[in-house]
């Protein structure tokens, strides 16, 4: 029963991860079309901005990393979250 809690609970946090990484992208698309357009307030706090989008994104991706254990007991985790585009896959001898 809890391995199965922790495991809905696994997939939960990386799902969540997603989307908060969706919603930063987001949100620094808007502020950088804000500083473009020109608006005052936007160009003065952007550093500050910037700064703090970039640090929820990693403190989501801290409090996702706890699935990836989980995930991995139970077999739910991919070999390589990279995504194969075009290129050879390496071998372990590779390495």
């Amino acid at each position: 029963m809890l391995i199965g809690e922790d495991r809905r609970l696994a997939r939960q946090l990386i799902a969540g991860k997603d989307a908060v990484r969706a919603l930063e992208r987001t949100a620094t698309a808007r502020h950088l079309d804000r500083v473009r357009r020109g608006d005052a307030a936007s160009i003065e706090t952007s550093a500050l901005v910037l700064d703090i989008l970039r640090d929820l994104k990693r403190i989501n991706a801290h409090v996702a990393a706890v699935a990836l254990p989980i995930l991995d007991q139970v077999g739910e985790l991919s070999e390589s979250r990279l995504k194969v585009v075009g290129l050879p896959r390496l071998e372990s001898r590779d390495v």
